[in-house]
């Protein structure tokens, strides 16, 4: 599989953003870790020396494999400039199992390629870090 599949988290011990691979606990804590540390030996997996930070759990977006005009990754929760007015939110829709981005005022979702290429946007800010 070619595909990058990664999250992103802030830390809940000082509020900044962590990337890497997610991990949740049967106690619900949720940690990510970063770096490319992660093996797998005979049905073990092993954090080997990575660093696995706690991350609070409502602020876990998934990169959603595609770049900005910028080439900065866009990632779910993210807010995209796609024309003049209020950006939009980069969405997760279980129904279609795809991606896309929402406004206020909008009835649905729309998607990329659909409604804009995501190298026409760009990103400027996430829901958790920037008031509309």
């Amino acid at each position: 599989m070619e595909r990058e599949i990664k999250f992103r988290g802030k830390r809940t011990d000082n509020g900044e953003w962590t990337y890497g691979n997610l991990f949740v606990g049967e106690n619900g804590k949720t940690w990510i870790l970063s770096g490319n540390n992660l093996s797998h030996f005979n049905g073990i997996w092993s954090l080997g020396c990575g660093v696995c930070e706690e991350v609070i759990p409502e602020t876990i977006g998934q990169y959603i494999q595609l770049k900005d005009k910028n080439d900065t990754e866009i990632y779910e929760g993210d807010l995209l400039q796609i024309d003049d007015d209020d950006p939009v939110e980069v969405r997760y829709e279980e129904t279609y199992a795809s991606f896309g981005f929402f406004r206020m005022g909008w009835s649905f979702l729309h998607y990329f390629h659909e409604y804009i290429e995501p190298r026409e946007c760009e990103v400027v800010g996430n829901i958790y870090d920037y008031e509309l």
